[in-house]
């Protein structure tokens, strides 16, 4: 690293992971280090998961949502993925002066609609001047009850488990992408932004600690999160190209800009690492629930490279899945 923070290092790929790194490397604790979606705290006979998260999207609004759905789901789906119960969420607000009121009320409802049952229990409202933020930021937190037969983690793959993604990738990324650069001819492609939490509680209250790791398909997309359970769990990845599923219209985008489908941001899909004896009934539930219709199992995890990822081309190739180094697309969160 050098002395000088770059905006590569936000981007959710192998810079950013340094970054983080450093920063835990000060703070460490043993429920920091695990650097699972959530932080595990345990209360009494119970375990508590906690999360926060900040969000400077640009554009503000894009087709399919906007920076209030995506604060929302970004922290339901936190603890969602850690088999835990979202019951509460804090609002932080930083708003540019001259910041359009009907925009901010658009926001405010987007919010609130995307919560549904879960309150807004508390909250910060801070207004700077012109300049010093690009229209509106947020901040979420948010706490959930984890449950007890199912404590899913990045550092519990094993080895023989199936990995499954419970939908098509990069539509976040690919969205945020053209709606910025004002790609009018992949104008239609929508975010997949959604939270999870209804999709996922059935497949872990039926699959207990047969679940063995859960993570949402943030920045640096596929290939960092299969990193992350790689470097984890000490185990390596077997993937399939021609089972990922990933849609025409990010596809033709990946194509015509030289994109990664695999780097690409998703946020309304998780990649979960279960034993083989639940995947089926884990695919099949998937698969019951709309957002999980194109659920698909694309791989296996091995102990034979540990740390490493492999993906097995269309033609019968295999090459190394790396996490995406250098620069992104920036502020797709």
């Amino acid at each position: 690293m050098t002395d000088k923070i770059s905006l590569s290092q936000g981007g959710g790929g192998l810079d950013s992971k340094q970054l983080v790194d450093s920063i835990v490397k000060i703070l460490e604790n043993p429920v920091l280090n695990a650097q699972d979606d959530a932080g595990i705290v345990s209360v009494g006979s119970g375990k508590i998961a906690f999360t926060t998260d900040g969000f400077v999207v640009k554009p503000i609004f894009f087709p399919g949502g906007d920076i209030g759905k995506l604060a929302i789901c970004g922290t339901i789906n936190d603890l969602a993925v850690m088999a835990a119960k979202p019951v509460a969420i804090s609002l932080s607000l930083i708003i540019e002066e001259g910041f359009s009121k009907d925009n901010l009320n658009k926001i405010i409802n987007s919010i609130k609609k995307t919560a549904g049952e879960i309150p807004i229990v508390a909250g910060d409202t801070k207004v700077v001047e012109h300049g010093a933020v690009d229209g509106i930021f947020i901040t979420t937190s948010g706490i959930g009850f984890q449950n007890d037969s199912c404590q899913p983690s990045g550092s519990n793959v094993m080895p023989g488990d199936v990995v499954i993604v419970t939908g098509s990738i990069g539509r976040h990324g690919a969205c945020v992408m053209a709606a910025r650069e004002e790609l009018g001819f992949f104008s239609q492609i929508q975010s997949d932004v959604a939270p999870l939490w209804e999709l996922l509680s059935p497949v872990f209250k039926a699959g207990g600690n047969e679940i063995h790791a859960c993570r949402d398909i943030t920045r640096g997309g596929l290939a960092t999160i299969l990193s992350e359970f790689a470097s984890s769990s000490h185990i390596g990845f077997e993937i399939s190209s021609t089972t990922i599923p990933i849609d025409p219209d990010v596809k033709g985008l990946c194509d015509a800009l030289g994109l990664d489908p695999y780097n690409l941001a998703c946020e309304g899909r998780a990649l979960m690492s279960v034993s083989k004896k639940v995947s089926d009934e884990v695919l099949a539930l998937l698969k019951s629930n709309e957002l999980g219709k194109n659920a698909t199992i694309i791989g296996l995890a091995t102990d034979s490279h540990p740390g490493m990822s492999y993906i097995k081309t269309s033609i019968g190739g295999r090459t190394i899945l790396e996490p995406p180094a250098g620069e992104l697309l920036p502020r797709i969160c």
